[in-house]
């Protein structure tokens, strides 16, 4: 996360936004799992498993649309072996 979504702040470490006193850290938490995500499609990508590296890949988009994912959803489906 670089800015607070309520208030627009930088982000500074912690659980809550120093401007606005939002509570950040159920965000924090998707975007850590969004990141786990995209590790483990990365992984079996790495390893040819493109059904489990799909799964894994289109969770992580659906969390955080993170460009990274989507060029490697759009690879896997370029190789005609998305599930």
């Amino acid at each position: 996360m670089q800015r607070c979504p309520n208030c627009r702040a930088r982000y500074r470490e912690g659980s809550t936004c120093h401007r606005c006193g939002m509570e950040l850290a159920p965000l924090l938490k998707v975007e850590q799992a969004s990141q786990y995500y995209l590790a483990v499609g990365i992984s079996a990508l790495a390893a040819q498993d493109h059904s489990i590296a799909v799964t894994h890949l289109e969770q992580a988009y659906r969390l955080n649309h993170d460009p990274l994912a989507k060029v490697l959803l759009d690879f896997c489906n370029s190789q005609g072996r998305a599930v």
